[in-house]
């Protein structure tokens, strides 16, 4: 049996029919036992990343996420508003992150696409999302094995949802361009 996970929800489940399995020797009280919640994964992933890498090596791991978050939304343009948002834009890397970048700008995607690809990076992949908020093109691609998605939104939306979850409008942590450049002059 192979025990390697490619994704948090992947662990969960892994964990859950292993409980599950040997659960009459493991916990009498419990017909299903309960299953630990993404969070709880990720801080224990946290912990284990700290123990792994020690303090210092940890906060490089976080600064070098953080770094290309900077100089991909260096590319897109100071003109498309960049901002960071979710997990990474907290710095909660551990169990995979992927780079949400929204570009704030009128711009044809196919434009800010041609941008990314004069700055060296990979052609990215076009795709539209439909969300809670209308319909908004993407790009996506892959940059130092951290997985990218850049969303495009018109410039007036920063006011209506900047700090709003696209599809649930839950809040969501956000970070301009300009503060994500203060937090790694200040890391380093």
């Amino acid at each position: 049996m192979n025990d390697e996970v490619t994704s948090i929800r992947e662990g969960v489940r892994a964990a859950s029919a292993k409980i599950t399995r040997g659960k009459r020797t493991i916990n009498h009280d419990y017909d299903d036992p309960p299953l630990p919640s993404t969070k709880l994964v990720r801080n224990h992933l946290r912990a284990m990343s700290m123990q792994n890498l020690g303090a210092d090596g940890y906060a490089n791991k976080i600064r070098d996420v953080l770094q290309v978050a900077e100089e991909i939304m260096t590319a897109c343009g100071e003109d498309t508003n960049p901002t960071l948002v979710g997990r990474a834009a907290k710095a909660n890397i551990d169990g995979g992150v992927t780079l949400h970048i929204r570009a704030y700008t009128s711009e044809n995607v196919g434009k800010l696409a041609d941008r990314l690809v004069l700055f060296g990076y990979e052609e990215p992949k076009c795709a539209t999302a439909n969300t809670k908020y209308g319909k908004f093109d993407r790009l996506s691609f892959e940059e130092n094995d951290i997985p990218v998605v850049i969303t495009r939104c018109p410039p007036d939306a920063g006011r209506n949802f900047q700090n709003i979850d696209l599809f649930n409008s839950r809040p969501i942590p956000i970070l301009t361009l300009r503060d994500l450049r203060n937090q790694l002059d200040n890391a380093n």
